[in-house]
Order: C-alpha cells, then sequence, then structure tokens
C-alpha cells in the first residue's frame, strides 16, 4: 500500500512510549503535576466525599473537568510540536475530540448508568495522550552519564594550587 501512514504512526507511539519508561523525572512529573495537582479537584471532592462533607456530583464534575483538559492541551502540543507529521496531528486531534465527546455527553447526562467507568476511562486515555505528548521530552529524561560519578583520571595531579593558604 503507498502512503500507508498507519505504521509511521505505530513507530511514533511506540517511540514515545517507550523511551520514558526508565525515566525517574518522567514519572515524578506524571505524578506530581499530571495526576497531583492537575487531578486537584478530584482529590479535593474525594477527601470531601470521604469526610460526609461531599457528593457523587462534585466527584463527577471534577472528573470531567479534568480529563478534557489534559486531553486538549496533550492534543495541542502534539499539533504544534508534529508540524510535519500529519499523521500524528490527526492522532490526537482524533483523540482529542472523542474525549471532549465523553465529557459533553455525560454533561448532557446521556453517557447510562456508568458515569465513573466513562471518567475512568477518559483519565486514562488523557494520560495515555499526554504521555504520547511528553514521551520524547528532553526536559523529562534523566540522562544519566554512569561515568560522571567517576570524576577525572586518579592518577591526574589535581588542578589548582595550594599555594596562599596558611595552614
Amino acid at each position: 500500500m503507498k502512503n500507508n501512514s498507519f505504521r509511521p504512526l505505530a513507530t511514533y507511539l511506540r517511540t514515545q512510549l517507550a523511551t520514558p519508561l526508565g525515566q525517574f523525572s518522567f514519572w515524578t512529573y506524571l505524578l506530581i503535576a499530571v495526576w497531583g495537582i492537575g487531578g486537584l479537584g478530584i482529590w479535593v471532592e474525594l477527601i470531601k466525599h470521604a469526610r460526609g462533607a461531599g457528593n457523587s456530583e462534585g466527584i463527577l464534575t471534577a472528573i470531567y473537568t479534568y480529563f478534557p483538559a489534559v486531553a486538549v492541551g496533550s492534543s495541542m502540543q502534539l499539533i504544534i510540536k508534529e508540524d510535519e507529521k500529519r499523521h500524528v496531528r490527526s492522532f490526537a486531534s482524533l483523540i482529542g475530540s472523542a474525549l471532549i465527546l465523553i465529557a459533553v455527553l455525560q454533561g448532557l447526562e446521556l453517557t447510562g448508568e456508568y458515569p465513573y467507568v466513562w471518567g475512568v476511562i477518559g483519565i486514562l486515555i488523557a494520560t495515555f495522550l499526554w504521555w504520547v505528548a511528553n514521551g520524547g521530552d528532553e526536559n523529562l529524561h534523566d540522562n544519566i552519564n554512569p561515568a560522571d560519578s567517576l570524576g577525572d583520571n586518579p592518577h591526574k595531579p589535581p588542578a589548582g594550587s595550594s599555594n596562599g593558604f596558611a595552614v
């Protein structure tokens, strides 16, 4: 098949998903910034509910405002970043639009009896899209050189001088 863009898209997704797996900084950013601070509304509503002060509507509202924000932000990031890769931009548009549709359907109470299930699915897909958008970001990679802790050649005399110091 000529000009099949499914293969390059699959390769791109595999690379973006696998690259950050061993990167502590990437995981820290995901946990603190995306799920922790980004999902603060969800955490507040869950704590209120656990203390008997909240209700399920507050939790649902928090969920359905959280995942579209993450998804659309990640989609726009991919659209801007991957200017030359139309297949990646199309993928980002498709996933972001699907998540907005889920949120709108929930807002209209058309998602049926399982709003929490759809909400969790939305969060997982939004996180997947965020991961794809940020998986190759060098700022979130640790890039550790194992020789850094070893220093210079131990047989080489140290740089500098001790002249001018009184002992």
